[in-house]
């Protein structure tokens, strides 16, 4: 009974350490992502692209088996040609349509992230996160669609990146 004890503590001190270590709710990702932007720092906001191989493995993980529609190299080819360069691209450009807007990327203060939806399939999660904030007195949106959750890193983004409407009130 005593090993037994000791084996529950031990598992239940890994789940907990495991949970700690990846982050479930993708608002932290919105938040990263707009300091990314705040600070300019177009490699640290690279960073948070899901990377080819994490791409592979939850969609491995989403149809639970191999893959008989792509070929796995052909689907790792045409993720990396389309997003290894768009995480650049994207961030230029929401910074610009920023700087157009008038904003002062430095300046800008979060105001909340909001998610409407996690969808799980087959045991991987997808979002879309809308970052909130302001500045000048004025609101701005930004969407990070179809942002994927992976098991070692949590929230990475994988769709587009752009601005919203801010809704009239």
């Amino acid at each position: 009974m005593k090993y037994f004890k000791i084996v529950v503590v031990a598992v239940f001190a890994l789940v907990a350490l495991s949970a700690a270590t990846v982050d479930n709710s993708p608002k932290p990702l919105g938040e990263k992502v707009l300091n990314a932007f705040k600070k300019n720092d177009v490699e640290t906001y690279r960073s948070y692209y899901i990377k080819p191989e994490e791409l592979k493995k939850e969609l491995k993980q989403a149809v639970k088996q191999p893959f008989q529609m792509v070929d796995d190299d052909e689907l790792i080819d045409d993720y990396t040609s389309k997003f290894e360069n768009a995480g650049k691209m994207a961030f230029t450009r929401i910074r610009k349509e920023g700087e157009n807007k008038g904003i002062t990327w430095e300046k800008a203060e979060l105001d909340y992230i909001q998610v409407p939806v996690v969808t799980v399939v087959k045991e991987v999660s997808q979002a879309d996160v809308f970052i909130h904030f302001k500045y000048d007195g004025k609101a701005h949106i930004i969407k990070l669609k179809d942002c994927m959750h992976t098991p070692k890193r949590g929230w990475c983004l994988f769709g587009e990146v752009r601005f919203e409407k801010v809704p009239k009130q």
